[in-house]
Order: C-alpha cells, then structure tokens, then sequence
C-alpha cells in the first residue's frame, strides 16, 4: 500500500493514526468473518444432526446474521485507497441500511414465534398453525426488501450521497435521512419486541404450573432456558442496533471506529448464544457413542427447538 493510497483514506492523519486506523479496520474484518463462521457453523450443525431440531422461524433468524455479516464483506479489497465503484458502494450502503431493519424483524419474528407458540399451547392446547409460522419466517425479509428498494433509490436520485465511511470500514450515505428511516424503524419493531416479551413474562407467570408440566415433554420446544437466552440476546441486539444506529449519524460525536467494532460483536454473540445448547455440544462430539436416553422422544418434526 503506497502512501498516496494511504492519504486518500486518511488526509492529514500521522503514520501512527494511520497504523491505528488499519488495526481498527482489521479487526472489525475479523469480527465479521468470525461472526459469520460462527453463525455458518451454528446453521450447518442444525441441519445435519439428526439429534438437533430447529424451526423454520429460528433457521430464518440465523440465516438473517448470514446475509447481515456478507453487507460487509462487499467491499473487502476496496477499503483502503481510491474510492470504490459507484455501483459497488451504492450497492453496499443501501445493504448497510437495511441489515438493521432485517436483524431487528428477524429477532422480533423470533420472539413473535415463542409468544404464540406459548400462548396457543398454554391456553389452546394447539401449536402455531402452519400459516402462521410461514408468514412469521417471511416477514424480516419483506421488510428487508423493500427498506433496501427504499435506500437504492434514495442514492440513484442523489448520487452525491454515496460515499465510503471515513473510518474505511464499509460505503454509506452522508445525509441523515437513510440513519433517521432506518433507526425509527428498528425502535418501533425494538418497541414491539420488548412488549412482546413483558407479554411472554405475563403469560409464564399467569400459567407458572402448566408451563411446568408442560415443557418438559413439550413438541414446541420452548423452554425456560430457551426464553432466557432470547431475552440476553434481546438485550445485547438493542445495545447493538443503537451502536450502529448512532455510527450512522453523520454529525456523530462518538468513536465511529469504536462502535463499528462493537456492533460487529453481535453477530459472534448470536453463534454464540444459539449454537451452545445441550443438544448442539452432543453433536458436536461426535466421537462419543450415542446414549439411549439423549435420543429424543418425539418425531423431528414436532420437537423443534426454536
């Protein structure tokens, strides 16, 4: 890497806020292909145990971190130097916009997931219909359709605006406009999700003993555990979501750099947090003889775990 190239970056910086900076920008590199190995490794050990059962609704989640965590990957060689393609940036941070839109419905498609399968159980006896569960797996990438549809168009008509972030990290819009649409959207779907899961708190503590006889052989796959993961994760995706939110102000004050490390933790969190179940960590030591009791009693179908 010439100095020249070096400049374009960074104007006016030293050589030791230019090393910085580089530092910076290969760790958020690693975050994300780490993440995204993580999440990668998560999905393929579900779907090739047949000892692990997850819904349509928890492999749409992963595979939303998947499509989040490759946004970022668009401009992997074109970070430092000369400016990218037009194409190629206006591509990338119409993708950078809308990954909130599509993490935070995926979650909240989730938690939308669990609220009706306990409800329906609890109160019903009945699980979530078929329909329901298919509109549910869906509808995070409807909405991250049509938010990407939204941010292309907004910087086709105002070309000026594509531009990559002065950290390097990846390309994105320098008015507000496409920060404000995106972030009013997650804080809304945030909203829901929190209501959600006081709703979840409500209907548990109302039906403490019928959830106690029934999770233990439940066909939903719900659990205590389970619930309390999802609300860790809740927890971290709001703290995450705000992070990137604030990282696309233009006039913001905070560490860019900084805060692009920490919202690419998230993804590594979701592997994490979803991929270390008891029934994952059997499959993955494969070397030990299969148990009798572990084998689960219900039929693949009807014993998902979300």
């Amino acid at each position: 890497m010439d100095n020249s190239g070096m400049s374009q970056m960074f104007p006016g910086d030293t050589l030791a806020e230019e090393k910085t900076s580089l530092r910076l920008l290969a760790v958020f590199n690693f975050l994300q292909i780490f993440g995204f190995m993580v999440v990668l490794i998560t999905i393929i050990v579900a779907w090739m145990s047949p000892g692990v059962h997850r819904t349509r609704v928890w492999y749409s989640f992963m595979l939303s971190w998947l499509f989040y965590c490759l946004s970022y990957f668009m401009l992997a060689g074109g970070q430092v130097g000369p400016e990218p393609a037009f194409s190629v940036c206006l591509v990338q941070a119409a993708l950078i916009y809308s990954g909130p839109v599509l993490i935070s419905s995926a979650t909240l498609s989730l938690i939308l997931y669990m609220y009706l399968t306990l409800s329906f159980v609890l109160r019903n006896g009945t699980p979530t219909s078929k329909r329901h569960t298919t509109m549910i797996q869906v509808y995070p990438y409807i909405a991250w359709a049509l938010r990407f549809i939204v941010a292309l168009s907004i910087g086709l008509s105002h070309q000026s605006f594509v531009a990559r972030d002065t950290t390097g990290f990846y390309c994105h819009f320098t008015n507000a406009v496409q920060a404000t649409i995106s972030a009013v959207i997650a804080l809304i779907t945030v909203l829901i999700m929190i209501f959600l899961e006081v709703r979840i708190a409500i209907l548990l503590s109302r039906n403490w003993v019928a959830f106690r006889k029934f999770h233990p052989n439940s066909q939903s796959g719900i659990s205590l555990p389970l619930i309390i993961r999802l609300c860790i994760f809740t927890i971290m995706s709001i703290v995450g979501l705000g992070l990137t939110a604030l990282s696309f102000l233009p006039q913001s004050t905070v560490d860019e750099g900084k805060t692009h490390l920490a919202a690419a933790i998230i993804p590594c969190f979701a592997g994490f947090i979803f991929g270390t179940q008891k029934d994952t960590f059997k499959a993955l030591m494969f070397w030990r003889p299969s148990i009798a009791e572990d084998k689960p009693t219900a039929k693949a179908g009807n014993s998902a775990t979300v």
